[in-house]
């Protein structure tokens, strides 16, 4: 027989209940830690300079409502070739081409398609079959023009004639705004009365439509003395490449002073400023028309 060794009462009573459970020993509480002293702030150091954002992607697409139809024609014959004509078409459609300059869509018409009028009259009109409403239209050309009893005509190379008024037209039902930049003689057999204004021919007065030529009615334009350009497309491709967000008609008097600066081979504006008063009637100056409003840049993101 197994005999327990006696053991403390108390003890006892504090290990049961009296109905045989046992109870968990009463924990020691822990004495508090001493709260550990807060660190002094950090001094404010400005924050390192953040990376600068990746480049904005820009559409490799051209823009499908700016569209622009450019002709260079310079195989008259003869006498009458212009090869600056050519390079000033293949330039300013390069130039419009690029993003900076609002990724026009240009469609340029070889001298194949303007051989004579009824070859020139086909390819005007395709183009203008493909304009919506509220498209933004830019029209240029280089080669040989005339101005008679108010119409501007457009030389195709068998020396017939096109009418831009046609054109005018056409455009001026549907453009959200319209650009004409026409690199062309304006001489006449008679005067031709400036008072008959190009917007009211065109039908375009309540449109947003800007007009601009080299010279003025019954004036002659003129290659550039030193580059492969005409005098006043040379001036044209500069704003094009320099100031591609200034407004359209802001351009005209920077134009018109470096057509005026290489017509009378003066090399500095302050130059040409000095001349003022001076300047013969015969100086090819540029000439523009426009409706009233306030035109936007030719690269306006928001056709």
């Amino acid at each position: 027989m197994l005999v327990e060794p006696e053991t403390n009462g108390d003890a006892k009573a504090a290990a049961s209940d009296g109905r045989g459970r046992n109870l968990p020993t009463p924990s020691v509480p822990t004495p508090a830690l001493a709260a550990a002293p807060r660190p002094p702030p950090a001094p404010l150091v400005p924050a390192p300079p953040q990376p600068a954002p990746p480049p904005r992607l820009v559409p490799l697409l051209p823009n499908p409502k700016k569209k622009a139809l450019v002709i260079g024609l310079g195989s008259y014959g003869g006498q009458y070739n212009l090869p600056n004509a050519r390079n000033d078409g293949r330039d300013i459609a390069a130039e419009l081409q690029k993003v900076e300059c609002g990724n026009w869509k240009v469609t340029s018409l070889s001298e194949n398609d303007c051989t004579n009028v009824k070859s020139f009259t086909r390819a005007v009109d395709d183009f203008c079959f493909t304009l919506n409403n509220g498209d933004d239209v830019l029209l240029y050309f280089a080669g040989h023009g005339s101005e008679y009893k108010g119409c501007n005509r457009l030389m195709a190379l068998d020396g017939s004639w096109y009418s831009l008024q046609k054109f005018y037209k056409s455009v001026g039902a549907k453009a959200r705004q319209f650009v004409s930049i026409i690199d062309a003689c304006r001489s006449s057999p008679g005067r031709a009365s400036p008072s008959q204004s190009i917007l009211s021919a065109a039908g375009m007065t309540g449109g947003r439509s800007i007009f601009l030529f080299p010279c003025e009615s019954k004036q002659k334009a003129y290659e550039s003395k030193a580059g492969s350009n005409g005098r006043f497309t040379e001036a044209v491709l500069h704003e094009l490449r320099t100031n591609p967000d200034g407004r359209i008609d802001g351009w005209f008097e920077r134009v018109t002073a470096k057509v005026l600066m290489d017509c009378l081979d003066v090399s500095s504006l302050t130059d040409l400023l000095n001349l003022h008063g001076a300047i013969p009637d015969t100086a090819q100056r540029p000439w523009m028309q426009k409706s009233s409003f306030s035109s936007v840049p030719i690269n306006d993101p928001n056709p």
